[in-house]
C-alpha cells in the first residue's frame, strides 16, 4: 500500500488515502494517530503534511557483501578495528553464509532500490583481505546489496561517518509522529519510543507490550502431506516455506518471498534467480494469475536480482 495523501479533520490528521500498488485500487482509512517511520523517505512524507518543512535526514549509503562460509570458517563474528577510512568492518556468520560490511558514503540519491558501487565493493574486499590469508575476489561474492541510513541531520557536520546513530522523534501540528535515525541494534527501543509518543500525542488506550518475551517461529516447513521439496540444493528453503509465506506472511510477489521472507536473494543472487521460475509457478497457481503475469513477474524479479550481482555493477 502506498500512502497518497492525508485526510484532515479540524486541522488534525484523521486518516489516509491509500493505493494498492499491485492492482492500483484506492482505499480510505481512518485513524486516531499516524506514525511516519519511512526511513530515508520521512522528509517526503512530512512534505505531504507540512510542505517545505526543514529536512530531517542526511542520507548515507552502506553496502554488505555475502560470501560462502569456506572463506571464513569461524562460527564467531570478527571485528576489523580500523579500515582505510578510519571506520570498522564486521564479518558475521549469517544463515550459514558470511556477511561482511559496511561502508558509509554520503549520498543525495535516494532510491527505493539503491545499488552498490564498485568503489564500495572494492573497499570491503581490500580491507577484509588485509586481515585474511585467503584473499577474496569479485567472483567470490554471492550477493551484494546496498541500503540507505536515515541519519539525523546536524548543522556543521558534512561527513555522515561523523553523524551519531541516535534516533529522533518529532510531532507536527497536525499530529503526524515522525521517527528517523537509529540503527539495526536499536530498533526495539525506537519502536517503543515512537509508540509511546503516539500514545501520549493522541491519548490512546494502551496495554503493556507482549513482544519482548514473544516466542518466534523456528520451523515453518512442516508438511503433513510429505509433498514439500527443497527449492535449491545448497539452501534449506522448501516449497512449504513458499506456501507459508503466502498463507501467513502476505507474500504476493517473487521479491516478497525470495528477498523478504527466506532471504535467498541476499544470500546468493544466482541461486535466487535459478529457483525463481519454480517459485513463480507456485505464486501463479495460488493466485490464479495469467501466463502474461508469470512472464512479467519473472522479468521484473530478474531485473532486481541482477543488481545484487557484483559483475553487473558499474
Amino acid at each position: 500500500m502506498a500512502a497518497e495523501s492525508f485526510i484532515y479533520q479540524d486541522n488534525k490528521i484523521s486518516g489516509l488515502n491509500l493505493r494498492d500498488t499491485l492492482n492500483n485500487k484506492t482505499y480510505t482509512v481512518h485513524c486516531k494517530t499516524t506514525i511516519n517511520a519511512t526511513g530515508v523517505f520521512v522528509d517526503k512524507v512530512m512534505n505531504k503534511d507540512t510542505p517545505h518543512h526543514e529536512s530531517l535526514v542526511s542520507p548515507s549509503q552502506g553496502i554488505h557483501i555475502v560470501i560462502h562460509k569456506k572463506f571464513y570458517m569461524s562460527q564467531h563474528a570478527m571485528l576489523i578495528p580500523k579500515t582505510t577510512d578510519g571506520r570498522v568492518l564486521f564479518a558475521v556468520p549469517w544463515h550459514d553464509q558470511v556477511i561482511i560490511g559496511t561502508t558509509d558514503s554520503k549520498t543525495d540519491l535516494i532510491l527505493e532500490e539503491p545499488v552498490a558501487t564498485k568503489e564500495e565493493i572494492n573497499f570491503v574486499i581490500e580491507n577484509f583481505n588485509s586481515y585474511m590469508t585467503h584473499h577474496l575476489t569479485l567472483h567470490d561474492i554471492q550477493s551484494v546489496y546496498a541500503g540507505l541510513r536515515p541519519l539525523v541531520k546536524k548543522k556543521n557536520i558534512t561527513s555522515t561517518a561523523d553523524l551519531v546513530r541516535d534516533h529522533t522523534i518529532v510531532v507536527s501540528d497536525s499530529g503526524l509522529v515522525t521517527i528517523t535515525g537509529g540503527k539495526w541494534t536499536t530498533y526495539r527501543k525506537m519502536a517503543r519510543d515512537v509508540v509511546n509518543r503516539a500514545i501520549r500525542t493522541s491519548s490512546l488506550h494502551y496495554e503493556r507490550s507482549q513482544t519482548k518475551s514473544l516466542h518466534l517461529i523456528i520451523k515453518t516447513n512442516e508438511d503433513t502431506t510429505n509433498q514439500s521439496v527443497i527449492i535449491h540444493p545448497d539452501f534449506p528453503y522448501t516449497t512449504s516455506d513458499v506456501h507459508f509465506a503466502i498463507d501467513e506472511e502476505m507474500a504476493c510477489t517473487l521479491e516478497d518471498i525470495l528477498a523478504r521472507r527466506v532471504r535467498l536473494l541476499f544470500l546468493d543472487a544466482k541461486a535466487a534467480m535459478k529457483v525463481a521460475p519454480d517459485v513463480c509457478k507456485i505464486l501463479q497457481t495460488r493466485f490464479n494469475h495469467s501466463d502474461e503475469w508469470y512472464k512479467s513477474e519473472l522479468e521484473t524479479f530478474y531485473l532486481t536480482a541482477k543488481k545484487y550481482l557484483p559483475e553487473n555493477i558499474v
